[in-house]
């Protein structure tokens, strides 16, 4: 496939409706409404090989895999910045983050960057433009003016599908829509990698005898760059890996997939609420993730890097029907 970041992605969406009004006006429009929603569903450090149609053995996606068997899986998509923050600016804003100065997670766009950004170009096309669960631009929360959007959901992961539900019960159809649903997860593992208390509940015991084989580019490159051993060595907080033996990052993995379905079974709750409102056909559903994770190749758990599992995201894009 051709590679996507997700400034080009943003771009794109916000194109959709230029598309959209061109064919509103060369046909009759539906007595159901003008144009198709649009529904994307975002997950938090998923790398692209973290999906059970991506042809790891050691996950469960039922709710992506289902996805993606309905639309197009995207195997080149590439986040633009290895990190939250920017990452999200980029979604956010249709540029690269480094146009909007975003390198690190606590810095906001420009106000002029904001208004143009996805947010306020799609109601300024009509659309009703609602967001539920992560923002991170820099607010982990949705601010309650300045996007665009209005926010229906702070983040909650468990609580997103029935935010989603009770939204679309209000919805009137009278605008097309634009529905975000952003999760937390598997960002938990950033938790489990510091032996801290996990937001939504501890995992289930398991043995190491459960858990995946070690990636075959675990072991890092004799030549790996001297800055990636520094960061290892001076961010213990983020990287106590650094002392990990084998099982350690066998049990890392075990947890990060964990959450992965974690994610997964809320995929396929929000799915369910967009079918029994009857948009699942007629939407069109972008899922993607804002960044991946080192998932144990070459020794590395978290971000900061440009490796492959750090940058290589999920990208999966289900069109309307017909």
């Amino acid at each position: 496939m051709t590679c996507l970041n997700h400034a080009s992605l943003a771009a794109s969406l916000a194109a959709l409706t230029v598309t959209a009004d061109a064919a509103a006006a060369s046909k009759p429009k539906s007595p159901a409404g003008k144009r198709p929603a649009v529904i994307v569903i975002m997950t938090d450090q998923q790398t692209a090989g973290a999906m059970s149609c991506a042809g790891n053995p050691w996950v469960r996606t039922p709710a992506m895999d289902a996805l993606a068997a309905d639309g197009v899986r995207f195997t080149r998509a590439y986040c633009p910045y290895p990190l939250s923050g920017p990452c999200r600016a980029a979604l956010v804003t249709g540029r690269m983050p480094f146009e909007v100065r975003a390198f690190d997670n606590a810095i906001r766009p420009a106000d002029a960057d904001m208004q143009a950004g996805i947010g306020h170009r799609l109601a300024e096309a009509g659309y009703e433009c609602l967001y539920a669960g992560k923002w991170h631009v820099p607010e982990v929360n949705l601010p309650d003016s300045g996007t665009g959007f209005r926010r229906i959901s702070k983040m909650n992961d468990p609580a997103l599908a029935d935010a989603c539900d009770a939204a679309l019960k209000e919805y009137d159809g009278q605008k097309p829509l634009f529905l975000v649903a952003s999760l937390l997860n598997p960002h938990e593992i950033c938790e489990y990698g510091r032996h801290e208390t996990l937001q939504y509940g501890e995992l289930a015991p398991f043995s190491t005898e459960e858990c995946p084989n070690l990636p075959a580019n675990f072991m890092p490159s004799t030549y790996a760059a001297e800055a990636l051993t520094l960061e290892h060595a001076s961010s213990p907080r983020y990287h106590d890996t650094y002392t990990y033996t084998q099982d350690d990052w066998r049990r890392y993995l075990y947890a990060y997939y964990r959450l992965v379905e974690r994610a997964d079974r809320e995929v396929g709750r929000i799915v369910g609420v967009l079918k029994a409102h009857g948009l699942y056909d007629d939407a069109a559903i972008v899922f993607l993730s804002d960044h991946g994770d080192g998932a144990a190749a070459h020794g590395w758990n978290q971000k900061w890097n440009l490796q492959e599992e750090v940058i290589n995201v999920p990208l999966i894009v289900k069109p309307p029907k017909g």
